[in-house]
Formats: C-alpha cells, structure tokens, sequence
C-alpha cells in the first residue's frame, strides 16, 4: 500500500493531469476520488461485514459498503469493482451508480454505488487485518439490526435513507 498513487481532480470531478500521493497532503483546490458501494443480494439481503478490531476508526462496527480510494488511472467503476474483489472476493453483475458527494474537508470526492451480487452467501472472502465478519441481512430485519448492532453512522445513515424512509 505504500506510495499509492491518485488523480488529482477538480470539485466539479475533473481530472487535473496532476498526481497525490497517499499520506501527503492534498491541496485545497484538489480532490482526489474514492468510492463505496452497498452490496446487495439478488434476494434482497444486504452484506455488512465487521471492522477488525485493531482499526483506528469504529473497530468492531459493521459496515455495509466496500470501497476506498480509486488508484491513479483508474475511473470509479474500475475502482468500486477492484475494491469489492479486494475486500470481499465478490464480483458484481449489476452495478449502479446512486451518487456522487463532495466532502470539501477531506478533500474527496465519493462516488457511491449499489452492487448487485449473485455469489452464494457463504463465498465471502475476509479482508486480512481489515475485516473479521460478515453477516447477509434481510431487508425486513434491517431496522432490527440497526437497532442491536454498532453500524457505522454514514451506512447507518445510507441505509435508513434507502431502505427505511417509508
């Protein structure tokens, strides 16, 4: 992971021409993109996975997204597939873009995504020192899950604004 290399992009999501490079910091004119994606079930469950325990930021708490910063060349469905391989063994057959946010003081810009997977459930493949578990949840026990389990608040969020806002 050393040395990882980004684009520099503009607010407005335009490529620069110009590279960051991770732990440096960026510019405040410049951006650089990361993505997420929620994964779904084509039976409607949802995946959440574990944060390791050892992670500076919410350890232990669920996540219901794969993602991470897209690398230098790549654009953000290359990026979101390559994360979702990387951290779940998955391999999307439908992806869709849902939207795009400009977080101004992380200097990001997040592309978000829904992924439609078709995998058996139990073909899971645990990222090492990132993730410790996994769990499917069906739609109908989201709001259960929420409610017993320490989710992390953005897909806490993105999830009561997708699934719950009836």
């Amino acid at each position: 992971k050393n040395m990882e290399k980004w684009d520099a992009y503009l607010a407005n999501g335009q490529k620069t021409g110009r590279i960051l490079t991770r732990g440096q910091s960026i510019p405040d004119d410049l951006y650089h993109l990361a993505v997420d994606c929620l994964v779904q079930h084509v039976d409607n469950d949802i995946l959440f996975v574990q944060r390791h325990l050892e992670k500076e930021a919410f350890p232990g708490f669920f996540e219901a997204s794969a993602g991470g910063s897209a690398l230098y060349g790549e654009d953000s469905k290359q990026a979101v597939r390559r994360e979702l391989l990387e951290e779940t063994g998955l391999l999307p057959v439908e992806l869709t873009f849902s939207k795009r946010t400009v977080y101004k003081d992380d200097n990001c810009i997040m592309d978000s995504y829904l992924a439609l997977v078709n995998s058996p459930k139990d073909t899971i493949t645990l990222q090492n020192s990132e993730t410790i578990s996994y769990q499917w949840v069906a739609k109908e026990k989201l709001k259960a899950f929420l409610e017993t389990h320490p989710v992390v608040p953005r897909h806490r969020l993105l999830i009561e604004t997708l699934f719950l806002d009836d």
